[in-house]
């Protein structure tokens, strides 16, 4: 199993929008999540 960890600071926004980049390109990938 591999992980990806999406860390924000400071505005959060970032981490929610890395959260759904990440499943969308995964979800392309064919990689469940």
């Amino acid at each position: 199993m591999k992980r990806v960890l999406v860390v924000c600071m400071g505005n959060i926004c970032r981490s929610p929008t890395g959260e759904a980049v990440l499943r969308a390109k995964a979800k392309q990938l064919g990689i469940n999540v």
